[in-house]
């Protein structure tokens, strides 16, 4: 009980001591409350006093403010009214200040000249709005009129002056240099699309740099400020002339360096010049009996050989030649033409510029194509087929260049792009008509119009027919194409067929079509032999060699197309002709078979009668012998390999025969003198039959 009173005490008088630090702070506090009323009393009367002096200052300066103010307006105004009385007055003296700049005109100080002109113009909007009948404004626009003269005829000097043109060695190289790669055009602009050749950019430069920002800064001004169009005239003569004569420059630097330089750029064409012969009604080429005995490599350098001393007679192999490098060269200097348009012209005049700039030019390349293709006609008018070559070329590099000239011409008119088309399309006429020509003028029958081989060796016709063959098969692309344009089609041609294939199997038909006239042609010519062996030995050499050389050179495989088995068609033909030559030794072994002798015995007699028959057998084969050795002596068969078939399919069997008929008669009494008919051992028999197609035996 006494414990929790003590306990009770202690805590009363603790709550005592806490209330009284309590009632001592709240003091405090008020204290401070009365002396923050009072501060708060002081400052408010601080800023309304403050406020009550601000009042009374704005009262008294806002006058000198809005004084001042307008002050400021009226001399701004009075500055500008006394600029523009500057700026009239300046107006009026500009023709007189100018006018005997514009006399001297721009020559060497351009930008000074523009500058003037630029002040000019500034006087004429001026008096146009304020005095439009002023004398003032007509002077102005004189002078203006003619600084504007003076300016065009600065832009003709400079562009005269500076324009040369691309020398040739350099468009031949840049050519060359296009032709070597898979792209021409490998940088495209990225306004419009229109690609750029960026070897041909970068290295011709028709203008200084400083002359074409001249004339650049001229046609900008003329272009804005001038009406007349005078400048982008002579712009595009100036150009023009200039364009022309480089594309002119370039037909004479390879006419000059001749056919062998200009091998750079184009194949060896074939030579098909002034004829020597003709076989029927075709022409034949000087030189195609002795490039068909050479290799394909040996007869292409041969040919180049040949077509600097022949060739340069005849127009079309030379036109060829010339025309070949002046497309890609056309091409290189168009592209370098656009670009330095560009720098020079307003945007909104390229189109037209460019595409009278190229008119000229391009009517020359156009021209010089027209003549090839006309040359060409001409050509299979006249029978002369082996031109095919020179013209087939020509279509190859407007081929290949083809994609050149869509982007070139892309901003250019339907007139002008749709030209190098058109010469495609009438190229590709005339190589139709070549081709198609050689197969008529290759005439079938009796042979009447070709004069035959006398030894039976492989006929002129035959030689020609392959030789023009390698040379189509040389550019089999383009005349795959030629004949599938021009509708020549085959019974194996499928209806989806994709386009190589398909001009192959034109090519291949066509190839057929060819062979089988020329097979026709000499069949027929094999009558016109009195011996039906020579025709059949005829007709052996030359199916053997249309067989060896289409086999050679490539043409069976692509035969194969439309005529499977051609190969062994001309194994089948060979041995037909082979039966029908063995048919000359028939009367041979008729002399010494023993038919209507009777059977005799050594020693045993004999008739008069059955003496004279077999003396008159020796007889009639010792001279049908001889006779048959001496003719067949003049034959030839150049191939070895068929000449000795030949003589394995004739000799043993008379060897055989004659062996038999010598053992039989050699021991029967049959003459006194015995020698005088029995003239041959079987052995010098074998030697006279070895002896055949061989005129040194």
């Amino acid at each position: 009980m006494d414990h929790g009173t003590s306990r009770l005490r202690r805590r009363m008088i603790d709550i005592d001591g806490e209330i009284e630090k309590d009632e001592s702070e709240l003091e405090w506090l008020l204290e401070n409350l009365r002396k923050n009323d009072q501060l708060t009393d002081h400052m408010v009367n601080v800023v309304e006093s403050f406020e009550r002096r601000l009042l009374k200052l704005e009262d008294a300066i806002m006058p000198v403010y809005r004084e001042t103010e307008a002050l400021k307006q009226l001399q701004k105004a009075t500055e500008m009214t006394l600029s523009s009385i500057d700026h009239i007055i300046a107006h009026y003296h500009v023709a007189r200040e100018t006018q005997q700049f514009i006399k001297e005109g721009a020559a060497a100080r351009l930008e000074e000249f523009l500058a003037v002109l630029e002040r000019l113009h500034g006087a004429a909007r001026f008096f146009s709005v304020s005095h439009p009948g002023s004398v003032e404004l007509n002077q102005v626009r004189g002078l203006l009129e003619r600084g504007s003269a003076a300016l065009e005829v600065e832009f003709v000097s400079v562009l005269s002056r500076r324009s040369n043109p691309v020398p040739p060695e350099l468009t031949a190289e840049l050519a060359e240099a296009a032709q070597a790669g898979d792209d021409w055009w490998t940088r495209e602009r990225g306004d419009g699309g229109q690609r750029e050749d960026g070897e041909g950019a970068r290295r011709v430069e028709h203008l200084p740099e400083g002359a074409a920002h001249e004339l650049a800064r001229i046609a900008s001004w003329l272009g804005t400020h001038s009406g007349s169009l005078e400048f982008l005239k002579s712009y595009q003569q100036i150009r023009s002339r200039v364009l022309l004569r480089s594309m002119s420059e370039l037909r004479e630097h390879h006419q000059k360096l001749g056919v062998r330089s200009a091998r750079t750029l184009t194949a060896p064409l074939p030579s098909a010049c002034k004829p020597s012969k003709r076989i029927g009604s075709m022409i034949v080429p000087p030189s195609v009996q002795r490039l068909q005995s050479l290799s394909k490599s040996d007869r292409r350098k041969s040919i180049s050989d040949v077509t600097s001393i022949e060739a340069m007679e005849d127009s079309l192999e030379l036109d060829a030649q010339l025309y070949l490098p002046c497309i890609p060269g056309f091409l290189k200097l168009a592209m370098s033409e656009f670009h330095l348009l560009e720098q020079i012209l307003p945007t909104h005049h390229h189109a037209t510029a460019f595409e009278k700039l190229l008119w000229d030019a391009m009517d020359k390349l156009i021209t010089d194509g027209e003549k090839v293709a006309s040359s060409a006609k001409r050509a299979a008018e006249r029978r002369n087929f082996f031109v095919i070559s020179p013209l087939f070329a020509v279509i190859r590099r407007l081929r290949s260049c083809q994609r050149g000239f869509n982007i070139v011409l892309q901003i250019t008119s339907s007139a002008i792009k749709e030209r190098v088309p058109l010469l495609i399309s009438n190229m590709e006429a005339a190589g139709f008509g070549l081709l198609d020509g050689f197969t008529s003028y290759i005439k079938s029958g009796s042979g009447k119009d070709y004069t035959v081989p006398k030894d039976g060796t492989v006929h002129e016709l035959s030689s020609v027919v392959i030789l023009f063959l390698r040379e189509v098969l040389d550019f089999q692309e383009i005349a795959g194409g030629i004949l599938s344009s021009q509708g020549y089609q085959h019974s194996s041609l499928e209806k989806n067929v994709g386009a190589a294939e398909k001009e192959n199997i034109c090519l291949s038909a066509y190839i057929c079509s060819v062979r089988s006239r020329v097979e026709r042609a000499l069949a027929g010519m094999a009558h016109g032999y009195e011996d039906s062996a020579l025709g059949a030995v005829f007709l052996i050499n030359n199916y053997n060699y249309l067989r060896c050389s289409l086999r050679s050179f490539g043409l069976l495989p692509l035969i194969e197309l439309t005529e499977a088995g051609t190969d062994g068609a001309y194994e089948g033909l060979i041995e037909e002709q082979i039966v029908i030559y063995k048919k000359s030794w028939r009367k041979l072994l008729d002399h010494i078979t023993a038919s209507g002798l009777p059977s005799l015995e050594p020693g045993s007699k004999i008739k008069s009668k059955e003496r004279k028959m077999i003396k008159d057998k020796f007889s009639a084969f010792n001279n049908g012998l001889e006779e048959l050795c001496k003719v067949q002596r003049t034959w030839a068969i150049p191939d070895r390999d068929l000449r000795a078939k030949i003589h394995g399919e004739g000799k043993p069997g008379v060897v055989r025969a004659y062996g038999s008929f010598l053992e039989r008669f050699a021991s029967v009494s049959f003459s006194k003198n015995p020698s005088k008919y029995i003239r041959y051992s079987v052995e010098q028999v074998a030697v006279l039959l070895d002896g055949r197609f061989d005129a040194t035996a």
